[in-house]
């Protein structure tokens, strides 16, 4: 197996590889290089990495998600809302991921605007009421643990538990994993 490291580089090659031998709808997925290995990307070296998201519905917006989270690193938090307003619509919104799109765009909105919370409050609960109304229990998990990050940084400690203990609880299973 070949494994290539993460960053611009690693993304080059991955490119490349794929071009070379023709494996379609590798060159969006390439995104996740970077992301996997915690690499911290520049401005410039972040906005390279929009061109290679080229096809449709989940892939591109788990993609997209990714790349949110590379800006959110960075701290590029204006920048990575842009990459949701931009490329994701709200038909994608809706479908698979949307809930994990919901939930980046309260952490956004957190970072941008931390004395307004409203809006990232907002962001999180939509996020969480639409992964438990379809049983993605990763993604209610997310959601409900950004929105108690949120609560208990404003001292809001008992509703903090409250929020994430049902779905914390939902999990029967995995507890055992490093």
């Amino acid at each position: 197996a070949l494994v290539i490291g993460g960053g611009p580089a690693g993304l080059e090659a991955a490119l490349t590889l794929a071009a070379e031998y023709a494996i379609s709808g590798w060159s969006d997925t390439a995104i996740l290089l970077p992301w996997a290995s915690g690499a911290r990307l520049s401005l410039s070296e972040l906005a390279e990495l929009h061109g290679p998201m080229s096809s449709t519905n989940w892939r591109r917006v788990f993609c997209r998600c990714a790349l949110v989270q590379l800006y959110i690193a960075a701290g590029y938090f204006d920048e990575g809302l842009a990459v949701l307003s931009e490329g994701i619509s709200a038909a994608d919104r809706a479908a698979f991921y949307g809930p994990e799109v919901h939930r980046l765009e309260g952490e956004l909105r957190a970072k941008i605007a931390p004395s307004d919370p409203d809006g990232a409050e907002a962001c999180f609960r939509k996020a969480l009421d639409l992964a438990g109304a379809r049983g993605e229990k990763s993604l209610a998990l997310r959601a409900a643990t950004s929105l108690a990050q949120l609560w208990h940084s404003q001292g809001m400690h008992g509703e903090a538990r409250t929020v994430l203990a049902p779905v914390y609880g939902s999990f029967s299973e995995g507890f055992d994993l490093p």
